[in-house]
């Protein structure tokens, strides 16, 4: 009888039975808490536009810190639960943050409006964005794997 390659590992990593079991009202608050700190950077950055340094570097000013603000998300999560996520809650995580984040400025756009939008034109532009951002996700988290995975074998033991 031949003796099947043991997936413990893989189960552990690509199960979201852990994720779920775990997911609670602070994962939401956190995500949210982020998401509103963003909005209010974003804020800042919008009145004072018109300085010659932040005009120029807004948009990379904007990045930076949106990705900044994804891995924190992760770095709360391992404080709150004292264990790191796997990839996949990893996945859901971004998800739910990007979700609350973009839901949160479209609001603030209604109330107070802004020069700065991300409208779609229509339903099959919003599929695709959202098909693209899921799979610049999943890439962002692979490449974290991979960083902490390389990293662990170098005995440097990262978040």
């Amino acid at each position: 009888m031949e003796k099947r390659p043991d997936r413990g590992l893989v189960d552990q990593v690509f199960s979201s039975r852990n994720f779920a079991r775990t997911l609670s009202y602070r994962e939401f608050v956190t995500s949210i808490s982020l998401a509103l700190l963003l909005l209010s950077i974003y804020s800042i950055l919008d009145y004072y536009s018109n300085e010659d340094w932040i005009e120029t570097h807004e948009t990379t000013i904007k990045w930076t810190f949106f990705c900044i603000l994804m891995p924190t998300n992760h770095i709360f999560y391992k404080a709150e639960h004292k264990r790191p996520n796997n990839f996949i809650g990893r996945n859901f995580h971004d998800y739910i943050f990007f979700l609350l984040f973009a839901s949160l400025y479209k609001l603030w756009l209604f109330f107070y409006g802004s020069r700065h939008s991300f409208d779609v034109d229509g339903v099959g532009s919003a599929i695709v964005f959202f098909l693209v951002f899921f799979i610049l996700v999943m890439l962002f988290e692979l490449a974290v794997a991979i960083l902490k995975r390389g990293l662990a074998l170098l005995r440097w033991q990262i978040l």
